[in-house]
């Protein structure tokens, strides 16, 4: 989209000359067991996959791992498509120069990176919010396109690459270590709290009318009812799914790290 487009808040459009994202996938040869993972009460045989967020918690949540002999399966990075310039080039520095040393010790030699789409076609973070004429919801004090353009690609880069890597074992008592990066600041205190609580709560079965409320309604609110009964059931058997085979872990939480 040129820039006459955007200030007339016209709605972005995938490119159609542009080639679908294809993930890039970079697996390290992690041992069959890091007894370390045990003390934090994960099993020693589950995978690790780090959110890597090419920020300062990040590269804390690396330095931690690495100087516990802990090797992870992959590093994900989720690009939005508008990242800065310098964020790419620092990228490739860190791969050479962080990462490059560590391969011989089972570390992966490139950073595997995520992006979000729109149907087939990449679809950035700044495309979004032209389409949808709205700021980023950091901008409104939400999350949600956090959640939308890095959480939920990572998830879908576990499902469409981890889980068929694993095999059967995924989800029948095997999980994948989701390594996430905040640190231990409150702020960051809070947002793991809320999202454990979140999670939580998405595994709480849920309720259907009762008999009594069924007879109460007329044909199209219980047409309605059971729509929303439809969504919240299937809401909850994926996040039944989800929990058998994920665990997430908050390492700079556990080790007491901050930013000071």
């Amino acid at each position: 989209m040129n820039l006459a487009a955007f200030l007339r808040g016209a709605p972005a459009r995938p490119n159609p000359r542009r080639p679908p994202p294809d993930d890039v996938v970079v697996w390290g040869a992690p041992p069959a067991a890091q007894p370390v993972l045990a003390t934090w009460g994960l099993d020693p045989t589950w995978p690790v996959v780090v959110s890597f967020g090419v920020g300062i918690d990040s590269m804390g949540v690396l330095e931690g791992l690495d100087e516990l002999g802990v090797v992870p399966l992959c590093l994900v990075f989720a690009d939005t498509g508008g990242e800065h310039r310098a964020t790419y080039q620092w990228l490739a520095r860190f791969e050479r120069d962080w990462l490059g040393p560590r391969v011989a010790r089972g570390w992966p030699a490139r950073v595997s990176r995520v992006r979000a789409r729109f149907g087939l076609l990449p679809y950035t973070l700044e495309e979004h919010s032209i389409r949808t004429h709205r700021l980023p919801s950091l901008a409104y004090g939400g999350s949600a396109c956090s959640l939308k353009f890095k959480g939920e690609e990572i998830d879908r880069f576990v499902h469409a690459h981890v889980g068929p890597r694993l095999g059967p074992a995924w989800g029948a008592g095997q999980k994948v270590v989701r390594v996430i990066g905040y640190d231990d600041s409150p702020a960051d205190r809070e947002r793991s709290h809320n999202e454990q609580k979140a999670r939580a709560k998405s595994l709480t079965p849920p309720e259907a009318p009762t008999a009594e409320a069924r007879r109460a309604m007329d044909a199209g609110e219980r047409a309605e009812a059971e729509r929303d009964a439809k969504k919240a059931r299937a809401r909850y058997r994926k996040a039944v799914e989800k929990d058998a085979r994920m665990a997430w872990f908050y390492p700079l939480q556990v080790w007491g790290w901050d930013r000071r």
